[in-house]
């Protein structure tokens, strides 16, 4: 962890990141990943210096994450209130890397793979699986 940056307290995160992260926490081993193995870093910077990091490590579908830096397969270096607006669904990850609103280091297969991980916008139409079972969401 870096320098001056807390611990998330016990309970319920109550920004949108923290519960962004704790969800995917909580979603154990998707089966759409199945042969996803790697480990994907979130670089949150404000005011252009870096705050907060976090990891989410795949191995064969099965997720978990930490709240530190540390070596990674891929590195994702953004702003916090990007992030803020990717896990709330309000911006996308792919546009962002297209408008160079975010920097990706190393497997870049990886975000996209684990993009999927991330709500959809509000009026997107249809479920967003995370899973591999058939039928409804």
């Amino acid at each position: 962890m870096l320098p001056g940056v807390s611990a998330q307290p016990p309970g319920q995160p109550t920004d949108a990141i923290a519960q962004l992260f704790d969800r995917v926490s909580h979603l154990g081993r998707v089966d759409l990943l199945n042969e996803v193995t790697g480990s994907l870093r979130f670089d949150v910077a404000q005011d252009e210096q870096v705050v907060d990091q976090w990891t989410i490590l795949a191995h064969n579908g099965q997720l978990s994450v930490e709240h530190r830096g540390g070596d990674a397969d891929c590195v994702v270096s953004l702003d916090r209130q990007l992030l803020a607006g990717m896990a709330g669904g309000q911006a996308n990850a792919m546009t962002a890397l297209l408008r160079g609103d975010m920097m990706v280091t190393g497997d870049v297969q990886l975000l996209v793979l684990l993009e999927r991980l991330l709500p959809g916008p509000a009026a997107a139409r249809g479920p967003r699986r995370t899973s591999g079972s058939k039928g409804a969401g």
